[in-house]
């Protein structure tokens, strides 16, 4: 069985055929069930994250009556290794199931593996295949629930860090070409990233294109002022102006501090 909820959630049995989930509230449960799995999830959280603020009058029979398909569903896919059981828990429910077939579950280990392996080549591998799990927002969110945005922030921010991490290695191995339209994907996604900016720039000073790389900056630069009424940080201008000098060192690996408040004069 494989579990996705890096996107749109889905359920797939042990033959690799997708099992059709019909309902909304089966899909939210098990997609919130599978973050959490191994660990009971309350009825008021699962509530929250169906309906908000505005729960039929009595939530608990509706969730019961999703469960209960849900777990003739989970038979359906079960077999082998990887197989789910969803389970009555201290108030709650838990999915009872192997954490490598949840895509949330799989991508934290991955990331967790290229940050202990020594070889950049194999780092860069699991972090591609780390990312390469994501579909969309967690849950194919976002959603009315209030514990929404706490329970995908934690991922998100995860994801962002092992696209930079991904990137660092690739520039350090030279590869700056390869990284430009991901990384112009990143900072259109993340425009107030001060190392996703700084990346970017070295991508293409690396890769012979200088004046877009100051022009990012410049883009940046204006940002920063508009929005948050801070100047980027010092390492960030200091590559700023090694570019401006067509310093080779520009484009080799270097991590931006926080980001220093704009002068008022």
């Amino acid at each position: 069985m494989r579990l996705l909820v890096l996107g749109p959630v889905e359920l797939w049995d042990c033959a690799g055929r997708q099992v059709y989930l019909p309902r909304r509230q089966q899909r939210l449960i098990l997609g919130l069930l599978g973050l959490e799995a191994n660990h009971a999830v309350s009825i008021a959280r699962l509530a929250d994250l169906i309906w908000g603020e505005r729960p039929p009058p009595v939530p608990l029979r509706v969730i019961q009556s999703r469960v209960s398909e849900l777990r003739s569903l989970l038979a359906a896919a079960a077999g082998g290794a990887g197989s789910a059981e969803l389970v009555h828990a201290d108030g709650g429910y838990v999915l009872r199931t192997d954490l490598d077939a949840v895509d949330a579950h799989r991508f934290r280990r991955l990331v967790a593996d290229a940050r202990a392996h020594a070889a950049d080549d194999a780092a860069v591998a699991l972090l591609r295949s780390a990312l390469d799990l994501w579909r969309g927002p967690v849950l194919g969110g976002p959603l009315a629930g209030f514990s929404y945005p706490a329970l995908c922030r934690g991922l998100e921010s995860q994801r962002r860090g092992a696209a930079e991490d991904l990137f660092e290695i690739e520039l350090r191995l030279g590869r700056h070409h390869w990284v430009i339209g991901d990384l112009l994907d990143a900072v259109t996604v993340f425009p107030g990233d001060d190392r996703l900016n700084g990346q970017l720039m070295r991508a293409l000073y690396g890769s012979g294109r200088a004046v877009e790389a100051l022009q990012v900056y410049d883009a940046y630069r204006r940002w920063l002022g508009d929005e948050l009424g801070i100047d980027p940080s010092a390492e960030l201008q200091a590559l700023h102006l090694k570019i401006l000098r067509g310093d080779a060192g520009a484009s080799r690996p270097g991590v931006p501090a926080a980001r220093q408040p704009r002068s008022l004069s």
